[in-house]
């Protein structure tokens, strides 16, 4: 289809409204703001992609009431509009969390009966794939309007991942062949509902952060892995996360901070996920010549971004040694110097 490689060419060809999702209260009504543009299209910005049109706050048309943002090519043969509109919104999508969309829209065309009138609706991941949530492409005849609601469709399952998501509304406009043709779209009454879930909290069974080596030698490259198993109840994935690795000296004080709020893949850290909501922490550690020699406890702690679970000092006392072992040189001898000073000796 066109648009699906005008798409991957252009961001989407047509009228994208883009909307960054950032971290979700518990309730979230119409984050978008100025969705409804009832006096003007602050704070949307635009990029055109087609030019042949003209892009405008409409007074006289709208969903629930007056005002809308409207697209309309230029009077002529197979003029094409297109374009992008990016605004961000007060609230973040989690992959637990309900949410609807809704919107109002309309069509209309001049002369002829227009090649393309296309809206879709996207929600762009943290990770920037596009996830399409809803499209209509239905086509005005000469001289016809349409209209629609989006009334509170449920997109909950299209909402994969936790984070700052985009939301794009995709337009694309082109007149058929005569030379006082114009097409029209306008797009209002632009809601996200986002509807928080009751967050379920990472858990950490006491004294489960372990040592692959210990002891480890302080001396030379010697490395010991430091693991805690966890899980969470609603299966994020694991860039869910974010974990801190302690471990404190033998004198039961000293902290030395190995991994510090890191998500999976950064600072040394590596989250698998084990799948069932079973995930496993990991940090390789190689103590420094200069790391003092004994006994240390180990401290695990995870977060879901919500809550947090820790597995404490307290549970996880003296399961590392740190010691030093330096390698010895052996003296050397090369065979057959072994001599004698005088010979022959007299043995009278």
């Amino acid at each position: 289809m066109r648009h699906g490689m005008r798409h991957m060419q252009a961001v989407a060809g047509g009228i994208a409204l883009a909307a960054v999702l950032v971290a979700a209260p518990a309730l979230a009504v119409d984050i978008v703001p100025n969705g409804t543009f009832d006096t003007d299209l602050t704070p949307w910005q635009s990029t055109l992609l087609q030019t042949a049109g003209t892009r405008a706050w409409d007074s006289t048309l709208g969903g629930v009431s007056a005002g809308s943002m409207r697209y309309r090519t230029n009077t002529g043969r197979r003029s094409q509009f297109e374009g992008e509109e990016v605004t961000s919104l007060g609230a973040s999508i989690n992959n637990i969390d309900q949410v609807f969309l809704s919107l109002y829209w309309y069509k209309t065309a001049v002369a002829v009966t227009p090649n393309q009138t296309q809206i879709i609706v996207y929600a762009v991941e943290p990770g920037g794939a596009d996830v399409e949530l809803w499209r209509n492409e239905d086509i005005p005849s000469a001289g016809q309007t349409l209209d629609g609601n989006v009334t509170s469709l449920d997109v909950s399952n299209l909402f994969t991942q936790n984070g700052a998501y985009e939301l794009k509304v995709y337009m694309w406009l082109r007149d058929g062949n005569d030379n006082a043709a114009w097409t029209q779209i306008n797009v209002d009454d632009i809601v996200l509902d986002v509807v928080s879930a009751a967050n379920n909290a990472p858990t950490v069974t006491a004294g489960v952060t372990q040592a692959s080596v210990s002891p480890v030698n302080r001396f030379g490259a010697v490395t010991t892995t430091i693991s805690t198993t966890f899980s969470d109840a609603d299966s994020p994935g694991v860039g869910a996360f974010t974990v801190s690795f302690k471990v404190r000296e033998p004198d039961d004080s000293t902290e030395v901070i190995l991994v510090d709020g890191q998500t999976n893949g950064n600072g040394g850290l590596t989250i698998t996920d084990g799948g069932g909501g079973n995930y496993t922490a990991t940090y390789t550690w190689d103590p420094g010549a200069a790391q003092t020699l004994g006994l240390y406890d180990l401290q695990f702690e995870v977060s879901d971004g919500t809550d947090n679970a820790t597995d404490a000092y307290a549970a996880n006392t003296d399961e590392l040694e740190v010691n030093e072992v330096i390698a010895n040189n052996p003296p050397t001898v090369t065979a057959g110097v072994t001599q004698a000073s005088v010979s022959p000796v007299n043995r009278f």
